[in-house]
């Protein structure tokens, strides 16, 4: 998952932003009786459409570097060649992501919420209502084992609970691609692994939101070099044993401490240790953008940094992501920006 800081003072100036549109069209409307009143909801957000039979195709087998540059005004669904056990959905927009996948966000890993249950859709409102949080923002990329999917799919079986539009198009997909099996009325596990990762298309901020909710190349990049970083912890063994003994032996106790302060910030529910190390290795080595991760936020040395990335990189080349960003690129570990989200 990848989640970008929450700007306070962005915010404040987004919510004065909206005050004073409200006023002028107030205004507007009491001078014109043709004006309507201004309603956020005039502002338009893409939607997906059914899945039925006429509307559904084949899923597309794509590289890296041509799904960072595809554009689409839909929702699509894709294969990773360098990984074929990571399927990827490009969400049209931020808006689309979010009403499919932050109930199951929510249920996974997201601290202060249910872990036994799915939230339902009206606690889930009330908590972005009261937090004065944007439900788009919750996150800009997610990512899944299919495990994940079937303990919320089960639980809203158990529960009795009803799923939005959003979430019953991704499980009728997830179904006619093969990905979920059901035994005895209920799902079982996927063998062998796989993992659902997504990000979404270009979009410009909406000025009358909470937070910078825009998306331009450098966050795609990052988000989706972060979240197939998490597809290839779930579905590389070797990868994730590496990741995990990195976590473990390499770093020390002070340095667990600060990237497990880093992660609670942020609103990880920090108790699972898989999830802190897949974590650690998605923001340390493949969230380059500034925007995303700031080397500062944890407190650590410039040179200790490079030093942590540098024998990351160098005791794993059994994986293909760190293959193509670090030895084929001959990306430098030391030049940490922005620029490094523009190489392909």
């Amino acid at each position: 998952m990848l989640l970008l800081p929450y700007n306070h003072l962005s915010s404040q100036l987004k919510i004065l932003s909206m005050a004073i549109i409200i006023a002028i069209q107030l205004a507007c409307t009491s001078n014109d009786t043709n004006t309507l009143p201004f309603n956020s909801n005039q502002i338009k957000t893409p939607t997906s459409q059914p899945i039925t039979p006429s509307n559904i195709s084949k899923i597309t087998n794509v590289n890296y570097s041509t799904l960072l540059h595809t554009k689409s005004k839909t929702t699509r669904w894709y294969r990773l060649l360098e990984n074929p056990r990571i399927t990827i959905i490009d969400f049209a927009s931020l808006h689309e992501q979010a009403q499919t996948l932050n109930r199951v966000a929510s249920l996974i890993e997201k601290a202060g919420m249910p872990d036994n249950r799915v939230i339902k859709q009206e606690e889930l409102d009330h908590y972005f209502k009261t937090n004065s949080l944007n439900p788009d923002t919750f996150y800009f990329g997610h990512n899944y084992n299919i495990e994940d999917l079937i303990k919320f799919l089960n639980m809203v079986q158990r529960d009795h609970l009803k799923l939005n539009f959003h979430e019953q198009n991704l499980h009728q997909r997830l179904q006619e691609l093969g990905l979920l099996k059901a035994y005895a009325g209920k799902y079982k596990i996927f063998n062998p692994p796989q993992a659902i990762v997504t990000l979404t298309q270009l979009q410009a901020d909406n000025p009358i939101s909470f937070e910078n909710d825009s998306v331009d190349i450098a966050i795609r990049c990052t988000v989706l070099r972060h979240e197939l970083s998490h597809g290839e912890f779930s579905t590389n063994p070797s990868y994730r044993q590496h990741t995990k003994s990195f976590w473990q032996n390499t770093l020390t106790a002070s340095e667990k401490t600060l990237f497990k302060k880093f992660l609670s910030n942020k609103g990880y529910a920090i108790k699972n240790d898989d999830l802190i190390a897949n974590e650690m290795q998605a923001y340390l080595i493949h969230s380059p953008n500034l925007r995303a991760f700031d080397p500062n936020s944890i407190n650590l040395t410039k040179v200790r940094l490079k030093e942590l990335r540098n024998k990351f990189i160098s005791q794993t080349n059994s994986s293909w992501i760190i293959q193509h960003f670090y030895f084929q690129k001959k990306i430098p570990t030391n030049h940490w920006n922005d620029l490094n989200c523009n190489f392909d």
